[in-house]
C-alpha cells in the first residue's frame, strides 16, 4: 500500500510516494514474491476500503503498510506486515537512516519483509538488494521536486489561459531535474523522469525529445540491470523515434532482469501487436494479466497507446 507521508508538505507526500516506489521495485527484484504494480497500489493511496476487501480485489495475502517522516537529513520508515485476508498483524518494525542513506535503508525493509515471510531469495537477488550507495541529500530534494512540477503541469490544460501556468510547471521541473543531475550524477529516478517530459498528458514533448533520449542512455549505461529506464528508453524509441529493433531489445531486456514485472510484459505486448505480431502480443498481455490480475491489460486505446491502469 502506498506509504503514508506524516508531514502536511505536499511535497514531502511526493517523497513519500518515491519511497514507495522504490520499495516495489526493490520487492520486485525477489523471484518468489508476486509484487502489485505501483500503478495499481496508488489506486488505494488514502483509500477507506477495508483490507480484506483490498487483498481480494488485488488476489493477495501479504499488504505491507507504513508511514515516512523526514526530519532534516534524517528519514524514519516504519513498516508493517499484514495478512490482508483476515486483516491480522503479522510484523512491524521501523528504520531510521541519514538521507545520504535512503537507497540502503529502503533494501533493508525489502530484505527484512523476505526474511519475515520466510521467502526464498537466491544470491543474485540478495547482491543485487545490497548493491546500495549513498545518495546525495540534495539530489533526492531536487528530485522530488521535479516529480511535484511535473504532476501540476500534467494536470493543467495546455490551451488559452492554462498555457503559461503549464510551461512554468514544465520549465520548474526541468530545472529540478537538471539540478539533481547536477548534485548527483549518478543519481538514476533523475534520468528516467526525463521520459516523462516527453510522454506526459498535456505537456509539448518534441523539444524535450534530444534531452530525454542523452538522458535514458545515461541511465542504462549508469545501470544496465535497471527495469524503469529500460522500459522508458524502449518507449521512446518505439513512440518517437520508430525505431522497432531497439525498442524490442530494450523491452527484452527489461523482462530479463524482471520477469515478474507486469508492466514490463504489458508493454512488450503493446510493441508486438503495433508489429503485428498479434499471436506473440497475446501471450505477452495474459501473462501480464496473471502477474497483476488486478489491472485489465487487454484493452488498448489506439496505436502505440494502451492504459496500463484500466479497472476491471
Amino acid at each position: 500500500m502506498p506509504l503514508a507521508s506524516l508531514s502536511n508538505d505536499p511535497i514531502q507526500e511526493y517523497f513519500a510516494d518515491g519511497v514507495t516506489d522504490a520499495l516495489i521495485t526493490d520487492l520486485a527484484q525477489i523471484g518468489a514474491l508476486k509484487i502489485v504494480s505501483r500503478t495499481t497500489v496508488m489506486r488505494y493511496k488514502k483509500t477507506e476500503k477495508p483490507l480484506p476487501l483490498i487483498a481480494r480485489e488485488l488476489n493477495v495475502d501479504g499488504i505491507v503498510e507504513g508511514t515516512v517522516q523526514r526530519s532534516g537529513d534524517r528519514v524514519r520508515i516504519t513498516a508493517q506486515l499484514i495478512y490482508g485476508p483476515a486483516d491480522r498483524h503479522l510484523w512491524a518494525q521501523s528504520f531510521e537512516r541519514d538521507m545520504k542513506d535512503m537507497l540502503a535503508l529502503q533494501s533493508t525493509v525489502a530484505s527484512e519483509i523476505a526474511n519475515e515471510i520466510q521467502i526464498k531469495v537466491t544470491p543474485e537477488e540478495q547482491a543485487r538488494l545490497k548493491k546500495v550507495r549513498p545518495v546525495n541529500p540534495k539530489a533526492l530534494d531536487a528530485f522530488v521536486k521535479a516529480r511535484f512540477h511535473l504532476d501540476r503541469a500534467g494536470k493543467l490544460e495546455f490551451y488559452k489561459d492554462k498555457r503559461s501556468a503549464q510551461q512554468e510547471e514544465t520549465a520548474d521541473a526541468v530545472s529540478y531535474l537538471d539540478r539533481a543531475m547536477q548534485e548527483d550524477p549518478n543519481y538514476i529516478p533523475a534520468y528516467v523522469a526525463h521520459f516523462d517530459l516527453v510522454d506526459a498528458a498535456n505537456i509539448p514533448h518534441l523539444e524535450f525529445l534530444p534531452k530525454a533520449r542523452a538522458a535514458l542512455t545515461k541511465a542504462v549505461e549508469l545501470d544496465e540491470t535497471n527495469v524503469e529506464a529500460r522500459l522508458a528508453l524502449a518507449r521512446l524509441l518505439m513512440q518517437y523515434e520508430y525505431d522497432w529493433s531497439g525498442a524490442e531489445r530494450e523491452f527484452r531486456r527489461a523482462i530479463q532482469h524482471n520477469p515478474n514485472s507486469a508492466e514490463a510484459h504489458a508493454q512488450y505486448s503493446d510493441y508486438l501487436g503495433n508489429a503485428g505480431r498479434t499471436t506473440d502480443s497475446g501471450k505477452e498481455r495474459e501473462l501480464a494479466q496473471t502477474l497483476n490480475p488486478a489491472h485489465d491489460y487487454r484493452m488498448c486505446l489506439g496505436p502505440l497507446r494502451c492504459d496500463y491502469t484500466v479497472d476491471q
